[in-house]
């Protein structure tokens, strides 16, 4: 008794319900690309040496039994991510190549060796490099374009200065503090303790802004005085970066062996110094 067997060839497109399944053994051989609709989502099923025992499809997946020497490819057009189990016979497994990415989301069996059984299951999750695009208007033809999410770097610069910003008024507020806490108590600014905020860019004589203010705090409260009296004194700190700042940077520097005279950098905040200034601040 001779067995029946469909051959799928030309340009057809299988549109399969759940719950569909090509029959019995060797019933079905795919000679040409096939269509399969899963929970809503077109994959395309191709190889011109598969040999499909069985196919069935299911709400959520599909499952298809291979022949040995068979070459079984899926494709999801929509970029779908494709999950994916497979069950062979014999000692040697399949070759697998699953590519998910921004331009194809693919699966592909070759060669089959022994009877396999694929399981597919298409997710509604894009591939990762997919997600990140998005279509924006409409072309002539109907095609949309494709535009790529990029920071903009312009945002993340103003983001930082607002941070930096925010730092140096809470810095100003506790100077403010400080000076309350010394009028009242009549204690010395550098016996209150104090908050040193991180200094982020280089000083040098002539700088001026609220980090020269915290350097200014910080040397006050750290036994380097800046002024005994008026401005840069402990609670009358300025915004300036001038002489008297500049001798206590260099008093600083040759204590923790950072510059000395000849040196170049000494009497400037730089690299060295900003970074041995924010470590003792954040002790």
């Amino acid at each position: 008794m001779l067995m029946k067997k469909l051959l799928l060839s030309g340009s057809i497109a299988v549109l399969l319900l759940p719950g569909l399944a090509f029959a019995a053994f060797n019933d079905v051989s795919l000679t040409t690309d096939a269509d399969i609709s899963v929970n809503s989502i077109t994959l395309d099923v191709s190889g011109s040496t598969s040999v499909i025992e069985s196919i069935i499809v299911n709400s959520t997946n599909f499952v298809a039994t291979l022949q040995s020497g068979s070459i079984f490819k899926v494709s999801a057009s929509g970029l779908q991510k494709l999950g994916y189990d497979v069950i062979y016979a014999g000692n040697q497994s399949p070759s697998i190549d699953s590519i998910c990415t921004g331009s194809a989301s693919t699966l592909e069996l070759s060669p089959v060796v022994a009877s396999t059984t694929v399981t597919v299951t298409p997710s509604s999750t894009l591939c990762a490099a997919a997600a990140v695009t998005a279509s924006s208007g409409t072309s002539g033809s109907g095609g949309g374009s494709v535009t790529t999410v990029i920071a903009s770097p312009v945002a993340v610069a103003a983001t930082t200065a607002s941070r930096e910003a925010q730092i140096n008024s809470i810095m100003q507020a506790i100077a403010a503090l400080q000076a309350q806490i010394q009028t009242l108590t009549g204690a010395p600014a550098a016996q209150v303790s104090a908050i040193s905020g991180k200094i982020t860019s280089n000083l040098s004589s002539g700088s001026r802004g609220a980090s020269v203010k915290t350097l200014q705090q910080f040397l006050n409260t750290h036994g380097l005085t800046v002024a005994s009296s008026g401005p840069g004194s402990p609670g009358n700190e300025t915004e300036t970066f001038g002489g008297l700042t500049r001798q206590a940077v260099q008093k600083f520097q040759e204590k923790y062996n950072i510059a000395g005279p000849g040196i170049p950098g000494y009497g400037t905040v730089g690299p060295k110094t900003r970074a041995k200034i924010n470590e003792l601040s954040a002790q």
